[in-house]
């Protein structure tokens, strides 16, 4: 007491989550109350799950934070404590260390589907541990989640190889789980299950696992399987109580529950099981539905996995729906190109075919960037996540949309169009290849001026800053003033986009010494004629912040030089 009372310690008290019963979490949050309440010199952090968390919480008086994604940076430093860490119980040294570390992070940088695991601190450290195992990460997601899958698995094997009351290989294994991840996930939101429910699921499987008849003895083993649970923190361990007392078990993280009730998914498909209607339209399914289709590449391979593949995704978009002029399977069946699934290129193009046809059908309000209707938002975002994410079908799509883009004569479709090109970002490959093709064809030009910048949220910026636009800007400008045509509003945006931004005219501070350099390597006198009157415009266009004697002067020097 005295030691809390004379300084300012840091008391961590961690899982407040863990008391399941609510009743006795709300004692325990009383305790540390009245503990913050009579140590207020003292710094407090407690750590919960958010799953429940509002019915017994800590309240106002604590402030309240979530636990951030890891950005490239953090990765790189859990990558050298984490081999750090190692080299206390091994014989490597800090040299050794620093380059497993930046093995490790090398090996997550160059793939952008494992750099997204790896922000998820959990995740991280289920990467690190495959790469510590000497296993190549794979860059395909559901191959990451099969590696993290196998790596645990082996590793449980490894240390019951000597139990002589437990002699399962790791497919029997996955057999034996991937049922009860189905079960959960269907049954259980919290993804937890009790001990009893537990123990029920697992016997049944592991008698259809093995052809066991005895009961008994497959009790036994189902036994062994749950002493181990308990004593190592795998992907599926015990995870607490319940109120009234039982033990919960679950998946250490939603990604394997997802991954193994893909694998049941497949199973029940395969063999007809499968009542797709039950599942196909429930937010909470998306994502193993997701992976199932990628698990057919995975698992079988070659040509057959393309006609699976195929015929799943038909299956799907043949699921009754209630809302069928909405086209929800559609949408589903897009966002699974963003993993690397096997179907023929010419489904892809099928697919890709109703997806805009549907699209350019509608007649909405636009907004902003987006439009109103929820189902085209939809589609759009699966179809801007492919261009990011995929590394199979990004260039195929955007070939895609540039080809319908410039085939089409409706403008609005045409901006709808450039509404989902303008998600490219900057990093993605296809960038520099939309960049060229921006320059190339007018009418991505003609389009995006059409826009007014307030449709499009991003709408290039970096692309004003260039020479390429630069150039047609001023080419443009020029043809019109020879040829005595009117220079018009949109034709000022043009040269505004264009020059401002470099010149520093209207968006940032006015930079003269650059402008008259400008003005001076012009060839043209009326396109010199134009920005003389162009600068005084802008400037004066706000006259509560232009300085006048400061134009004045700006003015006569123009006219000196």
């Amino acid at each position: 007491n005295k030691k809390l009372k004379n300084s300012n310690i840091l008391l961590l008290l961690d899982g407040l989550d863990e008391i399941t019963k609510i009743s006795i979490r709300h004692d325990v949050i009383n305790q540390v109350n009245k503990i913050t309440s009579q140590y207020p010199d003292c710094f407090y952090i407690v750590t919960s799950r958010k799953v429940g968390y509002n019915q017994a919480n800590l309240g106002a008086k604590f402030g309240h934070f979530e636990i951030d994604k890891f950005n490239k940076n953090q990765i790189k430093q859990f990558s050298l404590n984490w081999y750090n860490a190692i080299s206390e119980f091994t014989d490597n040294d800090n040299l050794k260390s620093t380059q497993l570390a930046n093995e490790l992070f090398n090996s997550i940088i160059d793939h952008p589907s494992v750099i997204k695991l790896a922000t998820t601190p959990l995740l991280m450290t289920i990467i690190a541990l495959i790469h510590y195992k000497g296993i190549r990460l794979p860059n395909k997601r559901v191959e990451l989640y099969d590696v993290a899958v196998s790596t645990l698995l082996e590793n449980w094997v490894f240390l019951r190889k000597n139990s002589r009351e437990l002699n399962i290989d790791k497919k029997e294994l996955e057999d034996i789980l991937s049922p009860i991840a189905y079960y959960i996930h269907e049954n259980f939101s919290n993804g937890l299950i009790t001990e009893t429910e537990f123990r029920k699921q697992l016997v049944a499987n592991y008698c259809a696992v093995f052809n066991e008849n005895d009961l008994r003895n497959a009790s036994k083993q189902c036994n062994e399987i749950i002493n181990y649970l308990r004593e190592d923190t795998g992907f599926f361990y015990e995870k607490g109580l319940n109120e009234d007392g039982e033990s919960l078990f679950g998946f250490v993280h939603l990604t394997f529950q997802e991954y193994f009730a893909a694998i049941e998914i497949v199973q029940r498909w395969k063999e007809k099981t499968l009542i797709l209607d039950k599942i196909a339209f429930i937010p909470r399914w998306f994502e193993p539905l997701r992976l199932s289709c990628s698990l057919f590449k995975l698992k079988d391979g070659g040509r057959i996995a393309k006609n699976i593949s195929e015929q799943f995704i038909d299956d799907l978009l043949n699921v009754k729906d209630d809302y069928k002029e909405f086209k929800r399977a559609l949408t589903i069946v897009l966002s699974f190109f963003e993993d690397d699934i096997d179907v023929s290129q010419l489904k892809f193009e099928t697919l890709i075919n109703e997806a805009f046809s549907l699209l350019c059908s509608y007649e909405f309000e636009i907004q902003h960037k987006y439009y109103n209707d929820e189902y085209y938002n939809h589609i759009s975002d699966a179809l801007r996540k492919i261009l990011n994410n995929s590394l199979k079908w990004n260039l195929i799509l955007f070939n895609k949309i540039v080809d319908i883009f410039l085939k089409t004569d409706n403008v609005d479709n045409s901006i709808k169009i450039l509404c989902i090109l303008d998600s490219i970002d900057e990093e993605n490959i296809l960038f520099n290849i939309l960049k060229e093709k921006y320059f190339t064809y007018p009418k991505f030009i003609y389009i995006d001026n059409l826009s007014k910048m307030g449709l499009l949220e991003r709408s290039y910026p970096s692309f004003y800053l260039c020479n390429e636009y630069k150039k047609y800007a001023l080419e443009n400008l020029i043809f019109k003033l020879e040829n005595n045509n009117d220079i018009d509003e949109l034709d000022c945006e043009i040269i505004d986009r264009a020059f401002a931004v470099n010149c520093g005219l209207y968006y940032t501070e006015f930079d003269e010494n650059e402008y008259i350099s400008f003005l001076k390597n012009l060839n043209n006198n009326k396109a010199k004629e134009f920005f003389l009157k162009f600068t005084l415009f802008l400037e004066l266009e706000d006259p509560k912040s232009t300085n006048i004697k400061q134009l004045i002067l700006f003015y006569k020097r123009l006219k000196k030089e």
